[in-house]
């Protein structure tokens, strides 16, 4: 194994519970995202939305693993809700309020569109449309939340001790997950019950999208890349850090390149396998596991290259150069 196989699976493993929340909490926003365009297209066409239950509930269970990482990597689970106490000055507090009350709005969305749709109880037609509304309208707070909700996390990551996340970089970043990871993740719920839609989808249409999305992603990603290598260069040519702090820093996420690299190579395999899921329907299933499974893959190698840029001097002594060979 080569150092730089050896660092990214290390990074991986030792930061999957931060990996696994930010790669989730902004995949439900991607989720989101797209059953509200639904929602809009619905009620334009045929002035009836069910509420996108199967959306809701995918969104419900991407924030909610990310919610259960994230107290899981604390050092003490248990007292979670002490975190809450710090909401004036701590935009940790504040990001773990924003989930909770995005939770909330999503589980809210769900039950909403359950009862529209039928599922949990037959209504008639007056109820379903009242419902139908009430649910696009939690969905758009849905949106709104997890839009809100990613710009806290990005803020929360600017601690001036770390040059490597001190600047807007994040917030695009994390943009970016929501169209690599929720938008294909929603595409690929279309692609596997496009027959239950509100709305009849063509499975080309999602695949669309998907493309589409993950290289918007791509495109978000490099230009916070070049972004972050530009601000810390800036950084040190005019001082800025006298202690070599931003030119450690520089080094590093220079020598995380090649790793983001193979991570938007293998979010485009995911967005060619919604293709192969349209182009061969009888294998539609596996394609669909496989492009989830390249996507989560990608965005993992993505994150554990931004968590890399954390702490120089400590990425630095845990992958040696003796690794290699």
């Amino acid at each position: 194994m080569n150092v730089g196989e050896y660092k990214l699976k290390t990074m991986i493993v030792e930061e999957l519970p931060l990996i696994a929340f930010t790669t989730c909490a902004p995949a439900a926003l991607g989720v989101a995202l797209v059953a509200l365009v639904e929602g809009i297209a619905a009620f334009s066409s045929t002035g009836l939305w069910f509420g996108g239950w199967r959306f809701a509930a995918l969104a419900v269970v991407f924030t909610t693993v990310g919610m259960v990482a994230s107290v899981m990597h604390l050092a003490r689970p248990l007292r979670a809700p002490r975190s809450l106490s710090n909401l004036r000055s701590s935009w940790l507090s504040r990001e773990i309020f924003v989930v909770s009350a995005f939770w909330a709005v999503l589980v809210a969305w769900l039950l909403l569109a359950l009862f529209a749709s039928g599922t949990l109880a037959s209504v008639d037609a007056w109820t379903a449309l009242v419902l139908g509304w009430l649910s696009l309208c939690a969905c758009t707070i849905a949106c709104i939340m997890g839009v809100l909700l990613v710009f806290v996390i990005a803020r929360a990551y600017r601690v001036s001790g770390q040059p490597g996340w001190n600047g807007p970089e994040a917030l695009f970043e994390l943009f970016a997950v929501a169209l690599r990871v929720g938008v294909p993740a929603a595409s690929c719920l279309v692609l596997l019950a496009s027959e239950y839609m509100d709305i009849p989808t063509s499975p080309w249409i999602a695949a669309l999208v998907a493309l589409v999305c993950v290289a918007v992603a791509a495109f978000l990603d490099k230009r916070a890349s070049a972004a972050r290598m530009s601000r810390l260069r800036r950084e040190i040519d005019a001082g800025a850090n006298p202690h070599g702090r931003v030119p450690v820093a520089l080094a590093c996420v220079v020598s995380w390149q090649a790793e983001r690299g193979y991570g938007l190579a293998l979010s485009f395999s995911a967005a060619c396998f919604i293709v192969l899921a349209c182009l061969v329907p009888a294998f539609r299933a596996i394609a669909v596991v496989l492009a989830m499974l390249c996507a989560l893959v990608a965005q993992a190698m993505l994150r554990a290259a931004f968590y890399g840029f954390c702490n120089p001097a400590r990425v630095a002594t845990r992958f040696p150069v003796r690794r290699q060979g």
